[in-house]
C-alpha cells in the first residue's frame, strides 16, 4: 500500500513519537538521569502557577537533589502545577510551532520532531511517575489521595484533548512563562507597573515575532 510506505501516513507520526518515548523510558533507566534540568523545571513549574494566581515569587533554588520555591501564597494548583503542567514538552511544542511559522520548511523535518518530543514527554512522565512512589512534600500538603486523583484527572485530560484545546493550553502556558522570566529580569518594571508590564513584554514579543516571520517570508 502506497499510504502505508510514504511519510505522511498517520501511523508513522505516532511510530516515531512512540519510539522517542520508548527510547527516553529505556534511557531513564539505565543512563544517567538529567534530574538538575527536571528539578529546574519543576520547580519553574511552581512559580508559573503562582504568577497565574496573581502572586509573586520571593526565590527560587535549584539544586541536583531538589529545590523550592518561595511565593506570596499557595494553593492545591500551585503544590500539584508541575504534575498537571508539562513544562518541556509545552516548551517544545511552543517552540516548534513558532519556528514552523518561521520557516516552513522545517514541515519536511516533523518526523524526527515528533520523535524528538516523544522523548521530551517520556523523561517528563518517568520523572513524574517516578516520583509518585515517594514521599514527596507535594503529595502530602492536602493529602495524597486527593493529590493523585487531580494529578490523574488532568493527565487524562490532556491525553484526550483536542489539538485545538492543546494549542490554547501551549499558547497560555507559553505567555505565562515569558511573563514570568519578565517579572524576574525586570523586578524594578514590575513593582512599579504591576501586572501589565507582563502584559507588555507578551505583546512585545509577539510583534517581533509577527514582524519577523512576514520578513523572512518575504524572503
Amino acid at each position: 500500500d502506497l499510504a502505508a510506505s510514504t511519510p505522511t501516513f498517520p501511523w508513522w507520526a505516532a511510530a516515531c513519537f512512540g519510539a522517542g518515548w520508548i527510547l527516553s523510558a529505556a534511557a531513564y533507566l539505565f543512563l544517567p538521569r538529567p534530574r538538575g534540568i527536571y528539578v529546574l523545571g519543576h520547580e519553574l513549574s511552581h512559580a508559573l502557577a503562582v504568577w497565574l494566581s496573581g502572586g509573586k515569587v520571593h526565590s527560587l533554588q535549584v539544586a541536583e537533589k531538589g529545590g523550592r520555591v518561595v511565593s506570596d501564597r499557595t494553593s492545591a494548583w500551585i503544590t500539584l502545577a508541575p504534575y498537571i503542567v508539562p513544562l518541556y514538552p509545552l516548551l517544545a511544542g511552543i517552540l516548534w510551532l513558532a519556528a514552523l511559522q518561521a520557516w516552513p520548511r522545517l514541515g519536511d523535518y516533523q518526523l524526527g520532531f515528533l520523535g524528538f518530543w516523544g522523548g521530551v514527554w517520556g523523561y517528563h512522565y518517568a520523572f513524574t511517575l517516578d516520583l509518585l512512589r515517594t514521599k514527596q512534600p507535594d503529595f502530602l500538603v492536602y493529602g495524597r489521595i486527593f493529590s493523585l486523583t487531580v494529578v490523574a484527572l488532568a493527565n487524562l485530560f490532556l491525553a484526550t484533548a483536542s489539538p485545538t484545546t492543546l494549542v490554547f493550553v501551549e499558547a497560555f502556558a507559553g505567555g505565562g512563562v515569558m511573563a514570568m522570566v519578565a517579572q524576574t529580569m525586570l523586578p524594578h518594571a514590575f513593582e512599579d507597573g504591576g501586572a501589565p508590564v507582563g502584559m507588555a513584554t507578551i505583546m512585545g514579543f509577539l510583534a517581533a515575532f509577527v514582524f519577523t516571520a512576514q520578513s523572512l517570508g518575504a524572503h
